[in-house]
């Protein structure tokens, strides 16, 4: 499934706020799209069936919380690092209790592989 924004971005390039050089003119509602169509991804590859309900997210933290840039894999050929910019954030997530599931068993967002996306409860 591909989970890639318009605009030859990828989906880890876009933020959940609105920065000064995006191509998006609302970049926080991609980021909440792209989020809630990976975590359908999630859902179908657990539940063998799609998600029909709703979702929305909510960021808690306000101002703007800090962003750090790090290096989430190596392109295999070049030893390339390849980067991601990883958020801590307070968020409300909003669904019903089979999809909130998905997301606190397998994180949102598309590199929980690399340790990112993951969720703490509080």
């Amino acid at each position: 499934m591909d989970n890639n924004p318009p605009n030859g971005k990828r989906q880890w390039d876009v933020s959940p706020f609105q920065s000064k050089n995006t191509p998006y003119k609302n970049e926080p509602l991609v980021w909440k799209h792209l989020l809630f169509k990976n975590l359908r991804s999630k859902y179908l590859m657990l539940h063998g069936e799609t998600y029909e309900g709703s979702f929305d997210i909510e960021i808690l933290d306000k101002p703007r919380p800090k962003e750090k840039r790090l290096i989430a894999d190596r392109d295999k050929k070049t030893g390339k690092p390849i980067w991601a910019i990883a958020w801590h954030l307070g968020l409300k997530l909003y669904g019903d209790e089979d999809l909130l599931s998905v997301a606190y068993q397998l994180g949102i967002g598309v590199r929980n592989t690399h340790g990112f996306g993951m969720i703490e409860l509080q």
